[in-house]
């Protein structure tokens, strides 16, 4: 068929003329009376809008609006609070967040695009009026095209309207807009590809039913493609996973927005475009295996194309949680070397760009550290040196000392740069005898997160041991740090002289100290100018989601230079004040509490070295390194930046762009949380509903 017009109909035919002679016209349409035939845009504008009245009046696109926002208002619920409750603020907002909503958004696609684009042809088939249609002054491309931008004008304010969630979160939380950008534009090259690829099988089925169902059954098997990649050969499974529309996706999900992706979304959305133009070409044309060959050289040429993008197509990573970086604790460490290193990665053949990725986070976190990369066979007398033996291993020099790690690990290789580089072992001793809080728990495997002080302190290559201050003078001469962790009772004043000695020859002390009775504690603490003040509790509407505690969300940091970030959660806290007695204070608060009555609360501060005197840290609570709260990656992060600030507390505060971290939500932000993501789908389909019921009983 061609412009409305069947291939066995004569276009010219002749009629006598008036001298004898025959004269040629043009033979009268099919429909006598149908009009002159119209521009491409004009034809694809009327299709655009005959299909958009159509299905503004049909109640399956109000329930499949509220089944999708449905949908995507229970993932992103769900999500945030497992996000919430899982305390996983040591990922980003994009990876423990957003990477995992995107990525469930997929199956609300899965579950409504089939049938949302199986009715485009299938639809006008079963009512009759799909051989009517062809018989107007439209060609197949233009009804292709009218029907993909109507469906594609149904669903943009679908997913127009999910961008209420990362608004309304935003109000709670620091939100980067700039991945999500990203996000978005991946959901909606899927979402395009999906509707093209059900606007094909809707133009080869005669029923809706089994267009849905086709349609279903191919994305389904994309879906599941390459599952199962280690049962196939490399060669294989490199090839399922090219073809794999949901792998395709993964990059955006995580804020990445790779050109060949977008190549490939636009390349299917095109030949399955084309494909069901063909389709419908099918029963008028004789020509069948032309009309194969062309399909045939179109995929051939989009091959080659995704070919040449995705060698030399650029790469945007618009989110600031790279994958390619180091974690906060081994970060900090590694920044406050002083000394050249060298590390030395024997790697594994085959692996060389895997390797190079891994080593390339420790060149980038300080200008101080070195990284080469080494074959094993190709330098034994290299390996000889150092006694390598084994692929994967590690060797890590700062001048004439060296040693190798076995299993190369971010906190394996922090422990050895620190050892090869501090001449002094950095040694924290924990105060006992006062009910101090324990600061070990066995049984952590190798890669899990620490469970207590004492491997957290051993991941970032400080050792520790227990010190009994009455048990003799000078027990903690090789101590670099001082830790009284919430001690239940009060020091005796000999031992609070021991303390104050200690400092005083150049050690350090970091005293968390609960809101407590501890007199000569806080004649201790009075001694570098930091006042013990009076217990802080927060109010009602502070209670954390599903939390039976009030708690207190602290925020600044000794690394935010001045920014109110969140920092940790505090069941209950004591404040914290500098002794203002005229002269310039030592001192700073570095943790505050914004509480609605009092106004913002210090509850620590830092005292910085004084002559031959050492740091001290006074915070007003322990509870942030015990039981769940310890689990809290911010909590962590804390204590860390503490006992990194005690080792050199003469540097001034500075921003190192930390990432941003995520106070844990309260009740009152869970239940905004859930309208926020309950409230669109009630809408849409009450709204669906009513003109529904408006149509049928008027």
């Amino acid at each position: 068929m061609k412009q409305g017009y069947r291939e066995s109909e004569p276009l010219l035919r002749s009629i006598p003329g008036g001298a004898g002679e025959p004269r040629i016209e043009a033979a009268p349409p099919a429909n006598p009376g149908m009009p002159p035939h119209p521009g491409w845009w004009a034809g694809t504008w009327a299709v655009l809008v005959k299909e958009i009245r159509e299905m503004g009046r049909s109640p399956l696109l109000h329930l499949l609006g509220a089944v999708f926002l449905g949908l995507a208002g229970y993932f992103f619920y769900t999500d945030l609070l497992y996000f919430d409750l899982m305390n996983q603020d040591g990922a980003g907002l994009m990876q423990g967040l957003w990477q995992r909503y995107f990525e469930d958004i997929r199956l609300c696609l899965l579950t409504i695009l089939p049938v949302l684009g199986a009715r485009a042809f299938a639809e006008e088939k079963r009512r009759g009026t799909m051989e009517m249609l062809l018989t107007y002054p439209l060609g197949e491309g233009q009804l292709v095209a009218g029907k993909f931008l109507a469906l594609l004008i149904v669903l943009l304010p679908l997913l127009g309207i999910t961008l209420t969630y990362p608004f309304v979160l935003g109000l709670i939380w620091p939100v980067d807009p700039r991945p999500l950008v990203a996000a978005y534009l991946g959901v909606t090259l899927l979402a395009v590809a999906c509707l093209s690829l059900g606007m094909l099988c809707s133009a080869l089925a005669r029923q809706q039913s089994a267009a849905a169902l086709a349609a279903f059954g191919v994305l389904s098997f994309l879906w599941f493609l390459n599952w199962n990649e280690f049962a196939a050969s490399p060669a294989i499974a490199n090839v399922l996973q090219r073809l794999s529309l949901f792998d395709r996706f993964y990059d955006f999900s995580r804020g990445t927005v790779r050109s060949a992706d977008v190549a490939y979304f636009l390349m299917i959305t095109a030949g399955l475009s084309f494909a069901a133009r063909e389709t419908l070409r099918w029963p008028w044309h004789r020509r069948r295996p032309a009309r194969v060959l062309r399909i045939a050289l179109v995929a051939a040429i989009a091959i080659g194309f995704d070919q040449l993008v995705l060698r030399r197509g650029p790469t945007w990573e618009l989110s600031r949680e790279a994958d390619a970086t180091l974690a906060a604790h081994a970060a900090r460490a590694l920044a406050g070397v002083e000394t050249a290193v060298e590390l030395t990665f024997f790697y594994e053949p085959g692996r060389y760009s895997e390797t190079e990725f891994f080593a390339d986070r420790y060149r980038r976190a300080s200008p101080r550290i070195a990284v080469r990369l080494a074959d094993l066979d190709r330098e034994p007398s290299l390996a000889r040196r150092y006694r390598v033996t084994a692929y994967g291993e590690v060797v890590v020099r700062s001048g004439e000392r060296w040693t190798v790690v076995d299993e190369a690990s971010d906190g394996a290789i922090v422990r050895a740069v620190l050892d090869v580089t501090d001449p002094k072992p950095r040694v924290v001793c924990a105060t006992t005898g006062h009910g101090e809080s324990e600061i070990f728990a066995a049984g952590r495997a190798e890669g899990e997160q620490p469970r207590s002080v004492g491997e957290l302190l051993e991941r970032i290559g400080y050792r520790w041991r227990e010190l009994a201050l009455d048990a003799a003078p000078g027990g903690a001469a090789d101590c670099g740090i001082v830790l009284a962790n919430g001690p239940k009772r009060d020091f005796t004043a000999a031992e609070v002289d021991g303390v104050a000695a200690f400092v005083g020859g150049g050690g350090a002390a970091l005293l968390l100290l609960d809101p407590l009775d501890t007199p000569n504690l806080a004649g201790l603490a009075g001694r570098y100018g930091v006042v013990l003040g009076d217990r802080v509790s927060a109010d009602g509407s502070s209670r954390l989601y599903r939390n039976d505690r009030y708690t207190l969300a602290a925020t600044g940091g000794l690394e935010s230079a001045g920014r109110r970030h969140f920092a940790a959660v505090l069941y209950d806290a004591r404040q914290i004040g500098i002794a203002g007695d005229g002269a310039e204070p030592r001192g700073f608060p570095f943790l505050h509490y914004r509480s609605p009555r009092r106004g913002e609360v210090p509850l620590a501060a830092a005292i910085g070295r004084n002559g031959a005197d050492g740091g001290v840290i006074v915070v007003g609570d322990s509870d942030f390194l015990d039981g769940r709260l310890f689990t809290r990656m911010s909590s962590q992060d804390l204590f860390v930046e503490m006992v990194q600030w005690l080792a050199r507390p003469d540097e001034l505060p500075r921003d190192r762009g930390a990432r941003d971290r995520f106070a844990p939500l309260t009740e009152r932000q869970a239940r905004i949380c859930l309208g926020t993501a309950m409230m669109p789908a009630i809408v849409f389909f009450g709204v669906g509903g009513a003109r529904w019921w408006r149509r049928r009983w008027t």
